[in-house]
């Protein structure tokens, strides 16, 4: 049963990354209005996510084998819900500058939780003898199916971005810390024995699919 737990959790820790991606991805147009910037000078603010989400990668490979997945995953899963709420903060400050930092955070920690949840992944298909990471991209897609469908009702329905995004990183937070999911992240840290190289071949299948 325990172990059924964790694969449900982490089927979720596919789910939320591309819930919180879209949640402020289908914003971007208010955004911009909020921060009052021109569309170039948009596009340096985003910028901001470029950098972190490959600082993120190159870090994923040497965080994951010095700390293990279950850490990883739960400080940078932690890190991304922070960098949302600086999102949030930026838009009522109206500050290009925090804006650009906090996806600064959110690209850097959404980068090594990705590996290291690929190496889970991976972990539980030898566990069960079965292929599953398709079905855990899957739910990547549903999430961000999810956060632009809730995107699109909130805009039509006039809640200010900087409510949306903030309402959107407390649901993470939710998610992320009551039961199973994080009791399921201790139980993890027992089960499977973690192997270096896997971290080492996620972290080039990620980086790879990031330049292409």
């Amino acid at each position: 049963m325990k172990r059924r737990t964790w694969h449900i959790a982490l089927f979720m820790f596919f789910f939320l990354p591309g819930l919180l991606m879209a949640s402020w991805a289908t914003r971007t147009p208010a955004i911009r209005d909020i921060l009052s910037v021109s569309i170039a000078e948009m596009g340096g603010v985003l910028f901001g996510l470029s950098i972190g989400s490959m600082s993120g990668i190159l870090c994923s490979a040497w965080l994951v084998k010095r700390f293990g997945t279950r850490n990883v995953i739960l400080v940078t899963m932690s890190c991304a819900l922070i960098g949302m709420m600086v999102l949030s903060l930026a838009l009522w400050l109206t500050s290009p500058l925090l804006f650009a930092v906090g996806l600064g955070v959110f690209g850097a920690s959404f980068g090594s939780a990705e590996v290291a949840i690929n190496v889970e992944g991976a972990a539980v298909e030898r566990e069960m003898n079965k292929t599953v990471l398709p079905m855990m991209h899957g739910f990547y897609s549903l999430g961000t199916l999810a956060g632009a469908g809730v995107g699109m009702a909130l805009t039509a329905f006039g809640v200010p971005a900087t409510m949306h995004i903030l309402l959107a990183a407390l649901v993470g937070i939710a998610g992320l810390f009551i039961s199973p999911f994080r009791q399921s992240l201790m139980v993890r840290a027992k089960m499977l024995p973690m192997a270096p190289s896997m971290a080492k071949k996620a972290f080039l299948f990620i980086a790879i699919s990031s330049c292409c």
